[in-house]
């Protein structure tokens, strides 16, 4: 949350979770990765207005969540 969003994605789990939030752009390019915590804070402030994916991975690699997020 929140969606849209100008640049900050919150992910928020009820304790701290191993894994990782991987970003990837509309070409399919990741763009950013990020360790997962309890309260994680994605920036793409910098990034380009339009929409990406925002894949949760569990600790092995595989993926339990999937969003698509539109930046303004």
């Amino acid at each position: 949350s929140p969606n849209p969003t100008s640049g900050i994605i919150n992910v928020n789990f009820a304790q701290d979770t191993k894994g990782t939030a991987e970003v990837f752009d509309v070409s399919g390019k990741l763009i950013l990765k990020e360790s997962l915590n309890a309260n994680l804070k994605i920036d793409i402030s910098n990034k380009e207005s339009g929409v990406y994916m925002v894949v949760l991975k569990d600790e092995n690699g595989a993926p339990f969540k999937t969003e698509k997020v539109i930046k303004n």
